[in-house]
């Protein structure tokens, strides 16, 4: 009777489902744990950032080893989908890693993590929807956020039509074709809508698979070959579109999704309090700011560099936009994504954490901290 009821679960669509989130899950965030390695690590010169300051004395080793149990871990998922407690296992790793360097908490990671969440607490048959709602609510939040004057400047000018279009300056200067970009925000919050409340969202799920792919595009290889640790996350997003365009029986519209047990906890944190980070209540990381261009941005400012040999690949002259008086400037975006591969959280709490231990590192370079949009 067990090797029966084992077959029959084999073949049940819903069982099947549930391990096919779960192992794309697992490949994915392998990839990204993998090409950001050192964020995982202190094998770098860019600083961590503790919840605790306590926490930064802990050596080399302990980093190494938390790693790779996260690996493995990450790994025994993939191969055992269905083990609750490797799962749970997992879930607490990583929440533990976290604890070590906020600069973990990528948009990515809190997706994954909550997938992992729903995959223990839920019931099987609700993890894809849950998984939709939480895609659903990156997608809303992320075209929110776009519809501001940085992302005209920052990405829609620079970005995507001088940089990847090679449109000349005089055409970008035109006042339709620079407030154009906000067309880009406001299809993202249209179709995510549409995607978390219609239940015939086939639609929305067709465009928000062409806008991964026009990401992919612009960001990756064939185009300006920046910011690789997304590169795989909009893959995973692509194929988890695809696998809700064949599973249309499986959908469920958010009305639906509240009355899932326990669903509380998630419409909370992925539908509520992002929309507070727009008054600078809760972290744009955390609210799916993704490419807004509103995000706060950090330079260390220097007037001797002669301390930071370690450093010369990091170091550049300043220039307008981050208002240093110095001679030269470490900016923290470039410096993290140089070294990491992976961006810096974006808040100001983090700058302020990495200039304190800059001071008592390399207190004799006359620096000063500069935060700016």
């Amino acid at each position: 009777m067990i090797g029966l009821e084992k077959i029959k679960n084999l073949f049940n669509p819903q069982e099947m489902l549930y391990k096919c989130i779960i192992q794309l899950t697992a490949v994915f965030w392998m990839l990204e744990k993998i090409i950001g390695w050192r964020l995982w690590t202190n094998r770098r010169t860019f600083p961590l950032v503790p919840i605790f300051e306590a926490l930064n004395e802990l050596p080399t080793l302990f980093h190494d080893l938390l790693f790779a149990i996260n690996l493995l871990a990450i790994f025994a998922v993939f191969v055992l989908p269905e083990k609750k407690k490797l799962l749970a296992g997992l879930f607490f790793i990583e929440l533990f890693s976290c604890l070590f360097d906020q600069n973990r908490w990528q948009p990515w990671e809190y997706q994954f993590i909550f997938i992992l969440f729903a995959s223990i607490y839920y019931e099987k048959k609700n993890l894809l929807p849950i998984c939709l709602f939480i895609m659903g609510c990156i997608y809303s939040y992320s075209g929110l956020h776009k519809l501001n004057p940085h992302f005209l400047q920052l990405i829609w000018d620079n970005m995507i039509l001088k940089q990847f279009l090679h449109v000349p300056a005089q055409i970008i200067a035109n006042k339709w074709i620079h407030h154009a970009g906000y067309a880009l925000g406001c299809i993202e919050l249209l179709f995510g809508l549409l995607f978390l409340f219609n239940k015939k969202r086939k639609l929305a799920i067709i465009i928000l698979i062409l806008t991964h792919i026009c990401i992919l595009l612009l960001i990756g290889p064939l185009g300006l070959k920046y910011n690789i640790i997304v590169w795989p996350w909009n893959v995973y997003m692509i194929l988890i579109l695809m696998l809700c365009f064949l599973t249309e029986k499986e959908q469920m519209a958010i009305a639906n999704h509240i009355k899932i047990s326990g669903i509380k906890f998630v419409f909370i944190c992925w539908a509520i309090l992002p929309a507070f980070s727009i008054w600078g209540y809760w972290d744009h990381y955390l609210s799916s700011n993704l490419y807004g261009g509103n995000t706060p941005k950090a330079s260390i400012c220097l007037d001797d560099t002669t301390q930071l040999t370690k450093l010369k690949n990091f170091v550049c002259r300043t220039n307008a936009a981050c208002k240093c008086t110095s001679s030269w400037q470490i900016n923290l975006q470039q410096w993290s994504m140089r070294e990491m591969n992976v961006p810096v959280f974006p808040e100001e709490r983090i700058y302020k954490a990495i200039f304190k231990q800059w001071e008592q590192q390399y207190p004799h370079t006359h620096s000063k901290l500069i935060i700016y949009q």
